[in-house]
């Protein structure tokens, strides 16, 4: 059901760059960008409120990949009275009837251009930025990490490529270096009823009627966005050659992906268990590839 619906949703969008010569045949370009959105929706569940939830801790397991070591105090969490539990009815309305929720996404890039040697050119610069959430919610007295800050290098990238005609055999170099932020770390956890209900008083509302409680919730111990993995740094090249074939013309490639054999994650399991299967790639980096090629122009 929809209600209370009266103002579209919207973004604002802000960008300024300054483009300066810095000496003959090099020129950089600096860009400032900020991106602000609006009047975002919520879900209701009207037979409900705030009032009617009980918050409680879980403690962390003590664990060396964690902050600290783990063993640290993980709040905000709730759990709906159970005389309210099962009782729902959702309606769609805007979020401005609950609070102020914020999207706001600032960014700078920097990149440069520059003319070297005998036909070189090498361009190349960074970027960084970063998302600030604060959101709302008609239900819950304070979600956990409702607000999100994440550090202002979370996207920090740096990019370089060169092309040079080499001096012999009329080939031609290109290389492309990137070096880019690791991935985030996350880690959700499956809190049973017996960790839980010291500290709510009581247990699980799911639990209602039941003779053995073997209800859980699923808890997230990381706040999103503040720890990475290590950082990806990976160096393709190429190098070119043109053949004249009568009023044909080849031109030959030999590609080189991932040089160096980089074998940073790109995905990874993201549900904490004591084991080693949490942070466990299930994706890598490809791995070093070569590749012949051509093209015929006539």
């Amino acid at each position: 059901m929809l209600r209370g619906f009266g103002k579209r949703q919207y973004n604002w969008q802000t960008a300024v760059s300054v483009q300066h010569e810095l000496w003959s045949g090099t020129a950089v370009n600096v860009g400032f960008f900020r991106g602000s959105f609006g009047n975002f929706i919520a879900t209701d569940n009207t037979l409900v409120g705030p009032e009617q939830y009980d918050s409680y801790c879980i403690t962390a397991p003590v664990d060396a990949r964690l902050p600290g070591g783990g063993g640290y105090r993980v709040c905000d969490l709730f759990d709906i009275k159970p005389a309210q539990f099962g009782r729902i009815n959702n309606e769609v309305t805007q979020s401005l009837h609950f609070g102020d929720q914020r999207q706001v996404f600032t960014g700078i890039d920097a990149v440069f251009t520059s003319r070297f040697g005998r036909g070189g050119v090498l361009t190349g610069g960074m970027s960084t930025g970063h998302t600030v959430l604060e959101c709302v919610s008609p239900d819950l007295p304070t979600l956990q990490f409702c607000t999100n800050e994440p550090p202002f290098t979370q996207t920090l990238q740096f990019k370089v490529a060169a092309n040079y005609p080499l001096p012999w055999w009329g080939i031609h170099a290109a290389a492309n270096l990137q070096n880019l932020k690791g991935i985030p770390i996350a880690a959700s956890y499956v809190a049973t009823n017996a960790q839980i209900a010291p500290s709510l008083g009581r247990d699980l509302a799911a639990c209602r009627g039941a003779a053995v409680c073997n209800a859980t919730a699923v808890v997230q111990l990381l706040e999103p966005n503040i720890l990475f993995e290590d950082r990806l740094t990976q160096l393709d090249i190429r190098f070119t050659k043109i053949f004249q074939l009568a009023r044909a013309r080849l031109r030959g490639m030999f590609d080189v992906y991932n040089l160096f054999n980089a074998n940073d994650a790109l995905v990874m399991s993201t549900r904490y268990t004591p084991d080693n299967r949490w942070l466990r790639p299930s994706s890598v980096l490809g791995a070093r590839l070569f590749k012949v090629s051509g093209e015929i122009d006539f």
